[in-house]
């Protein structure tokens, strides 16, 4: 089941790769794809700490990444009273802790990779439209 989770890293790749030449978007809309597939593929990285040789350093890598993707979802599914706390997770919970990272972090890398996109534009001279909240530079 780990090697279905961590088959999800394709999916960012497969987005950058789709949109790389269509799009002006490309990097939020990698980022999005990013965001929503983080949490499962730290948590599969994660089994693979248990494996031998050059493996274990994937397991590390997942073990980091999961402290820091993982906890968000949790915190959010008790506060809103969608789990109990400190009860043993179920199948259908962990759907639910999975779903509500998959939000936060697609909406987290995705505003990150808007502001990739904009740099690129305004270094390129694309006329990009000016960020809301920003005002329009004269000259």
């Amino acid at each position: 089941m780990e090697q279905l989770l961590i088959l999800l890293g394709w999916v960012p790749v497969a987005c950058y790769q789709i949109v790389k030449k269509e799009s002006d978007k490309k990097w939020m809309l990698t980022g999005i794809s990013l965001g929503a597939v983080i949490a499962p593929i730290s948590f599969g990285l994660v089994k693979m700490i248990y494996a031998t040789g050059i493996l274990k350093l994937f397991g590390v890598v997942g073990l980091v990444l999961n402290i820091i993707h993982g906890p968000i979802g949790y915190m959010m599914a008790t506060m809103a009273g969608l789990i109990k706390a400190g009860v043993a997770l179920t199948g259908p919970e962990l759907v639910i802790i999975n779903l509500l990272n998959a939000l936060l972090w697609a909406s987290f890398y995705g505003s990150v990779g808007y502001n990739i996109d904009l740099k690129v534009a305004s270094e390129a001279g694309a006329g990009h439209p000016v960020p809301v909240g920003a005002s329009p530079q004269a000259g």
